[in-house]
């Protein structure tokens, strides 16, 4: 634990821009993951070998926990955006200068 006040060095991007940025990024993989299990499930309707199927069957098990992940994280990284865009919540914290200050490293 430190007593300084914490910064993150993240070139160009202020620390809500960067969660706003992750909550896409993150809302993007859920929903290419979606439509993978879609094409899963088109493809067991049309598959007749009893390996093929179970092969499926994994696969789309295994897609039904990535959705489930990238949905929680993609959940906590949009009420974190809400909160952090909030004017209110902005506002009565003071957080407008450290939230919204792009960090540009003069580093090589």
């Amino acid at each position: 634990m430190t007593d300084s006040k914490p910064q993150i060095h993240v070139n160009n991007y202020s620390p809500s821009l960067l969660v706003a940025k992750l909550h896409c990024y993150f809302r993007d993989f859920l929903d290419y993951y979606e439509i993978e299990k879609g094409r899963v499930l088109s493809s067991m309707e049309t598959v007749e070998d009893e390996q093929e199927q179970e092969e499926l069957r994994q696969k789309l098990q295994k897609l039904s926990e990535q959705i489930a992940y990238m949905g929680a994280v993609s959940d906590s990284l949009s009420a974190a955006n809400r909160l952090l865009h909030a004017k209110g919540v902005v506002v009565k914290l003071e957080l407008d200068e450290d939230i919204y200050k792009i960090y540009n490293s003069t580093e090589p």
